[in-house]
């Protein structure tokens, strides 16, 4: 087991260096993650599970009371409504391991997805996924990105290294398809930024040492020309189903103070409100840190509106939900780089066709007694503070 006092000093230490590149606090990535292609190893999940001992990554959908009469029936999402996100990530992963990691040994894309994110003047995605081994989660990283931006230096070559003591010097270099790139290259780092034909721009950052021991990765230039030039490799635009979501969102979403006092109702112990996310095309979500009897969770609220709520195996991305009253319920151990997870998530439908759901994930072969209950969960779901206003 890593020690956790060493580990979040390399934590700190890197987000200090590269403020943009790893997030304080690696149960983020758990939390947010929650439509992860489950085939992959979890080497992210790993570090954020270490990180707070046992971790609870638990997204909550807050749209309407639960205990009402019987809900109307809603017809359920087509699937082409949330496919814009679920193909860039499944898309991008899919040509990660395809050209960089074929045996699939050693990139861990965790449990956050590449999200579609839209903002004035940005469309795209970038995060950062790691490289390990057995037993190593910290051998390396790639930071990647796909994105159409207003600011010619969006994400430029060399912004990864610029911060270190040797940054990279990136210089044009024409690609095997004819077009020209920005590449920067030192031993095992590297940097590369290419334009696509359609104005889009794909970039890489290739880390072989984020906190192990700097042991090469293998990833040539030729390698990074092929995933840049993939024809596979395709933006996609915000569809209708995620513009109306958003627009039900607008001017509704819960009060964060609220949430955290009904929460503390139910659950005691001491609740921290972090911020409230919504860089995902109408969804939204709240999270705190949840503390009591030396067991720290990450909690995080959030809503999927109808248009693009989907199904319990779209959610979860498992081919069998077992249904219990008006709930779905989602179970699995697995492992990663020798460390053993255990997931649960439940999901239902409110009256008015929005989707909620929990995940919970521990580093545990099965779920730790003193944790919270899906039971305390779905008490917490009942509550009017959690409505859309």
């Amino acid at each position: 087991m890593i020690d956790e006092k060493t580990l979040q000093e390399h934590l700190l230490a890197t987000a200090a260096e590269q403020d943009d590149l790893l997030p304080r606090d690696l149960a983020d990535d758990l939390a947010a993650g929650r439509r992860r292609l489950l085939r992959h190893r979890l080497a992210t999940g790993a570090a954020a599970l270490l990180t707070t001992g046992a971790v609870l990554a638990a997204t909550l959908g807050v749209t309407g009371a639960l205990h009402q009469a019987k809900p109307e029936e809603v017809a359920p999402a087509k699937p082409q409504q949330v496919q814009a996100t679920t193909d860039l990530d499944t898309v991008i992963t899919g040509l990660l391991t395809k050209h960089f990691d074929p045996g699939e040994q050693h990139l861990g894309y965790g449990l956050r997805p590449f999200k579609l994110v839209t903002r004035t003047g940005y469309r795209g995605t970038l995060r950062e996924v790691h490289w390990g081994a057995k037993g190593d989660w910290r051998a390396g990283a790639l930071k990647v990105g796909l994105f159409n931006s207003t600011k010619p230096d969006e994400q430029r070559c060399g912004s990864y290294y610029e911060r270190f003591p040797k940054p990279l010097i990136c210089k044009p270099v024409t690609l095997p398809n004819g077009r020209t790139a920005e590449l920067g290259r030192q031993g095992g780092k590297a940097e590369l930024r290419y334009v696509q034909p359609s104005g889009d721009i794909v970039y890489v950052a290739v880390d072989p040492s984020t906190f192990g021991d700097g042991s090469r990765m293998g990833i040539t230039d030729a390698k990074l020309f092929a995933f840049a030039t993939d024809p596979a490799l395709v933006l996609p635009e915000v569809t209708s189903a995620q513009r109306e979501a958003a627009d039900l969102l607008t001017g509704h979403l819960p009060v964060a103070s609220q949430i955290d006092a009904a929460a503390l109702k139910i659950l005691g112990g001491d609740l921290r409100p972090l911020d409230i996310l919504r860089d995902y095309p109408g969804e939204c979500s709240f999270r705190m840190d949840w503390l009591k009897a030396g067991v720290k969770s990450r909690i995080e609220f959030g809503v999927t509106p109808r248009p693009i709520a989907g199904t319990c195996s779209d959610l979860f991305r498992t081919p069998t939900c077992t249904k219990i009253a008006d709930a779905e319920l989602y179970e699995r151990t697995t492992s990663a780089f020798g460390i053993r997870f255990t997931e649960y998530g439940a999901t239902r439908r409110t009256p008015d066709g929005h989707r909620v759901w929990v995940l919970v994930t521990y580093t545990a072969a099965k779920r730790p007694p003193t944790g919270i209950t899906q039971q305390q969960l779905l008490a917490v779901l009942a509550r009017p503070e959690l409505e859309l206003r």
